[in-house]
């Protein structure tokens, strides 16, 4: 197998079939001869792993093909454009672009699912950074309140300077005053150090002197003193405390002359460093030059450390302890005293030890590691009585001293180092742990993904399996559609052999020169016949029925006179079955017959040869009336009798006898063959022989004076009967739970018919024959109630619950009949037969019979209540059915001009809900109506003429709910035009089931609660797709999925799906 192409035409199969589309302007040849070359670049892409390209190439032959197969060009010559289009190689292809359509879905979702985990790896990317982002925020806002701190303090510690020196977004300025003895021997390592002796800065000293006296090294620091951040004044050992209330002290003075009285401002006021250079030194000794010798004199803070080191005593046992050379000059403090230390100085701590050990904390690590090296053991540490001083010696004070500063250095370097290594130590854990924490994140979402291609994967095969399992049902109905064509094409063509043969007969037998003689005898008795009856055939030409008698012998002539007997019984016996008419309070000469082409009474006037619908109100008695019913014990004659060969022109005639017409029957001349009925025995036994010399035409004695019984409906609404088959397969069954079968692709029909057929309202109009009783046959918009009667007869079979399915074939034919768009075996609209079916009824069953012209809705000074309740009288005035009165309601749209804001209001007819979807994955039946219900802008071709302006206008149009009907029906717009596209919405909308409340949608009458009785579903894709229905059951509000045949029982958690197409809901007014 080739390597495959990376992706690079599309994102998804829809991509490809845009692609794929071919221009409709070429001709069928020039497109015929392009298939060669679409199919060897298609091979060819195929073999070199572009999947993509194959597709489409695969995919515009098959446009190709259609194209072709739908001109008028294919149907002049099919095997030229057959071999052009390489028809054999179809299903072929067919299948190679099943195969490529599944791997490049696979791919596509592969890419889906690889995208959407980069996008959840960018997204917890841009969420860490933004947890940085704010932690950092949050260290700058507290740096800055702490930064604005030190500018309101007035005094700082030496840590806090440090960190202030260590900021580089803050500017130090250090001003120290001691005096240049100390400032010489140490000082701090600083760039933006100023040194002004204390002696220099009397009480009431000014900026200005202070220049004048300051030394030139210090001069440019001191003029840009107002550009620093930070302004730290430092002595030798004052604290802000002592100092703060003595306005004779150099800090203070200088503080003054920097910050009241300087026409130069500060950034900030001045800090005095708390405890001067000594704390400083204390606290960081390497960042100054050169050693400090710190005053221990009484005054001073460390007048307590002093006094410890002078009390300092040892008690010697046996011998002097070995103390190594490194401590040989280091004073011993007396232990049992704590030595008065400053508590921000961190090197004097509390050290505990036992009486026999040696504080390590008065020990650098430096010098234990060195006498370790050199093996020197301190093991015997003789006993110190800390009552008793030593001996006195001679100790230089110096050197002690600097001893123990080096000593106490060295400590707070290796204490820094310390905290140093445990920060990097901490970092390097905390590291580790967020590595380990993104890792196992990686793999979650890497399981994730793996786990989401497995489920795509899966639902691929399963659809793949159920799009096999329905290709095979189509295939598998289609080829018995095909055998049922061909049965009926065979039937055909026997029935034209036959005529074929029935002509060459007649053909032959009209040489014989018997025949005109043994016609015109035929005619005789015909004409005589007729002059017997009255004139019962119309009157303007002579009446000659439509069958040709050519008899070559006395038998054949006997059965052509069996049959015309026949015929004439059999006429007379419809009318008599049918319509038994009294013609008593008839004016005289007029008789009152059916006439079944019209299938109405007239009547007709026998002076004048004339028919009328109604008799002249001149020409009627006083009093006289029709009589409209008969007498209960009265009932019609039946007498029922078929005719061996009748043809198709004369099964619809129609005799009557007139009132005053003789009953003896006249003579004939023709003898009948004895092996025919006898027509003048109907009512007596046929057993006995008749001679063919006493042949006579005799017929029954019918009762003319009398009516038949009449049922209650209009004789005007009558449909012809009609032969219907319905196929049934038998069984006893719930009422209505009788399923509908499949007679390929029109489980949309189904789906339809089901959902109509639980509307309790309706189904009961039909079943009960109310219907036939408001049947227009006048209404040109309507079908001649051909719809509405064959509607009533599947309801009927439906709900008759002694079968389990049906065939609506009759039903389908009447509605390919007056739509041709519901011919053929191809997928339908569901929606779109509702429409039709629920537009036809309406027509059919319309009680108004004269439609008079509507005028425009004027609304601008109505009010709305006034303005719709004159549109709704408007549209019953010509529109009066049980549609209307179920599923009819009423919108008010409004359009205002966004020029001058004129605004347009009217009131609209709807009989269903045609809600927009959201592209999401989900969403309410109330976000749809909202959507619905929301202003739409009118631009472009759109624009609005308004009436004000008197031009096209942009303008904005509202939609609302004024009055909804007894039958709400919400159809979702799942599917949606993309180019030559239909592609198909598959939101999961939440509906509820019961108790709808639509009072805030409605904006006129306050609408009852509605329910949710049934459901047209549609499942799977446009190419591959199956209707079905869920309708409630009344009586046990059980829900019952009808697919096609199939009818089971469901737990209402089953109907809300992401297929439900349009919902049927009921006002409970209708309960009342």
């Amino acid at each position: 197998m080739p390597k495959l192409k990376d992706l690079y035409i599309g994102t998804c199969l829809g991509d490809l079939k845009v692609k794929a589309e071919i221009n409709d302007k070429h001709t069928p040849n020039l497109l015929a001869k392009s298939v060669k070359k679409l199919c060897e670049e298609a091979n060819k892409a195929e073999k070199d792993g572009d999947q993509e390209r194959a597709y489409v190439l695969y995919m515009r032959m098959l446009n190709i093909y259609v194209a072709i197969r739908k001109s008028s060009e294919y149907k002049k010559d099919k095997k030229y454009y057959d071999e052009m289009i390489q028809a054999k190689k179809a299903g072929k292809i067919m299948e190679t672009l099943e195969d490529l359509g599944d791997q490049l879905k696979t791919r596509y979702d592969e890419v889906l699912a690889k995208k959407a985990g980069e996008k959840i790896a960018e997204e917890k990317e841009a969420r860490e950074l933004k947890e940085k982002e704010k932690i950092h925020r949050q260290q700058v806002n507290e740096k800055n309140a702490e930064r604005e701190s030190i500018k309101s303090s007035t005094d700082i510690d030496p840590l806090r300077l440090k960190e202030i020196l260590n900021d580089p977004e803050l500017t130090t300025l250090i001003i120290d005053i001691r005096p240049i003895e100390e400032y010489n021997q140490s000082h701090m390592k600083l760039d933006n150090l100023i040194h002004i002796p204390s002696t220099k800065l009397p009480p009431g000293i000014y900026v200005k002197k202070i220049e004048e006296e300051l030394s030139k090294e210090y001069l440019s620091l001191w003029k840009k003193r107002s550009s620093f951040d930070v302004v730290v004044l430092v002595d030798s050992k004052s604290y802000y405390q002592t100092v703060a209330e003595n306005h004779l002290d150099p800090l203070i003075a200088l503080k003054k002359a920097l910050y009241v009285f300087d026409n130069q401002p500060l950034a900030s006021e001045p800090v005095i460093l708390n405890g001067g250079f000594q704390e400083w030194h204390y606290t960081f000794p390497m960042e100054n030059t050169g050693s400090y010798h710190f005053d221990l004199d009484s005054d001073g803070p460390n007048k307590k450390a002093k006094e410890e080191l002078e009390n300092l005593t040892y008690e010697f046992e046996d011998k002097k302890p070995q103390i190594p050379e490194v401590l040989a000059s280091v004073p011993i403090p007396d232990r049992s005293k704590k030595p008065l230390i400053h508590p921000k100085q961190t090197v004097a701590k509390k050290i505990e030890t036992k009486d026999d050990e040696i504080p390590d904390a008065i020990i650098p690590s430096e010098s234990i590691s060195i006498e370790k090296e050199k093996k020197v053991k301190i093991r015997d540490i003789p006993r110190v009585d800390r009552t008793k001083k030593p001996p006195e010696k001679t100790i230089k004070e110096d050197k002690p001293k600097e001893t123990n500063l080096d000593e106490i250095k060295k400590q707070n370097e290796l204490e820094e180092l310390k905290k140093e290594e445990a920060r990097l130590i901490k970092a390097n854990l905390q590291r580790e742990e967020e590595l380990e924490r993104l890792k196992s994140q990686t793999k979650e979402a890497a399981e994730k993904h793996a786990a989401l291609l497995r489920q795509s994967k899966k639902i691929n095969e399963e659809v793949k399996i159920q799009q096999q399992e329905e290709l095979n049902r189509l295939k598998s109905q289609t080829q018995a559609e095909a055998e049922r064509q061909a049965a009926l094409l065979r039937k055909s063509r026997k029935i034209n052999e036959e005529f074929k043969n029935l002509e060459e007969r007649k053909e032959s037998e009209s040489k014989t020169s018997d025949l005109h003689s043994k016609s015109k005898e035929s005619d005789e008795i015909l004409k005589k016949d007729r002059d017997h009856k009255g004139s019962v055939y119309p009157t303007n030409a002579e009446f000659k029925p439509n069958i040709e008698i050519k008899p070559t012998s006395n038998g054949e002539l006997n059965t052509i006179i069996k049959n015309i007997e026949d015929k004439i019984h059999i006429t007379e016996v419809k009318e008599d079955q049918n319509k038994k008419v009294s013609n008593e309070d008839l004016p005289r000469g007029f008789q009152k017959i059916y006439d079944s082409k019209l299938d109405k009474y007239v009547f007709r006037d026998h002076k004048t040869d004339k028919i009328y619908t109604e008799i002249p109100k001149e020409l009627m008695k006083k009093n006289d009336t029709i009589p409209k019913k008969l007498p209960q014990q009265q009932k019609p004659v039946h007498i029922s009798r078929m005719p061996t060969t009748l043809s198709a022109t004369t099964a619809n005639i129609n005799t009557a006898k007139l009132k005053d017409e003789p009953t003896t029957p006249s003579s004939s001349k023709l003898k009948r063959s004895p092996s025919s009925p006898f027509i003048a025995q109907t009512g007596q036994s046929t057993d006995s022989a008749v001679s063919k010399d006493s042949f006579k035409l005799d017929r029954p004695q019918i009762d003319r004076t009398t009516k038949p019984l009449n049922s209650a409906q209009s004789p005007f609404a009558k449909v012809p009967a009609k032969v219907r088959n319905f196929n049934p397969v038998y069984g006893s069954v719930e009422y209505g739970l009788t399923g509908l079968r499949n007679m390929g692709n029109t489980c949309y029909m189904n789906s339809t018919i089901q959902c109509l057929s639980f509307t309790v309202q309706l189904t009961n109009y039909f079943i009960s024959k109310q219907y036939e009783n408001d049947i227009n046959l006048h209404n040109k918009l309507g079908t001649g109630g051909e719809i509405a009667n064959e509607y009533a007869h599947l309801i009927q079979n439906l709900w008759s619950g002694h079968n389990r399915s049906i065939t609506p074939i009759d039903f389908r034919e009447v509605i390919i009949k007056h739509n041709d768009l519901f011919c053929g075996f191809e997928q339908q609209d569901s929606q779109e037969l509702f429409i039709f079916l629920m537009d036809r009824l309406h027509e059919d069953l319309n009680k108004v019979t004269k439609r008079i012209p509507i005028s425009e809705q004027n609304n601008d000074k109505l009010p709305d209540d006034e303005a719709a309740r004159r549109a709704w009288d408007m549209h019953t005035k010509i529109n009066k059915s049980k549609i209307v009165d179920l599923f009819h309601g009423q919108l008010k749209s409004t359009l205002t001009c966004n020029h001058c804001k004129k605004k347009s209001v009217t009131f609209d007819i709807f009989m269903y809900l045609s809600l927009p979807l959201s592209s999401t994955s989900k969403c309410s039946l109330q976000d749809c109506i909202a959507k619905f219900q929301s202003n739409e802008e009118m631009t472009g071709s759109s624009r609005w003429r308004c009436p004000n302006c008197k031009t096209d206008r942009d303008a904005v149009k509202n939609i609302v709910i004024w009055k909804l009907p007894k039958i709400l029906i919400v159809h979702l717009k799942r599917f949606y035009q993309d180019g030559r596209w239909r592609q198909k919405l598959t939101t999961v909308v939440d509906f509820p089931i019961e108790k709808l409340d639509m009072t805030q949608n409605t904006f006129g009458e306050r609408p009852e609660p509605y329910h949710l009785y049934a459901i047209s579903h549609h499942s799977g894709s446009l190419d591959v797709g199956h209707y079905t229905a869920f309708c409630r059951y009344p009586k046990t509000s059980q829900w019952y999925k009808f697919d096609d045949t199939e009818v089971r029982a469901v737990p209402t958690g089953d109907i809300q799906t992401s297929g439900a197409y349009f919902l049927l809901y009921a006002s409970d007014k209708l309960k009342k």
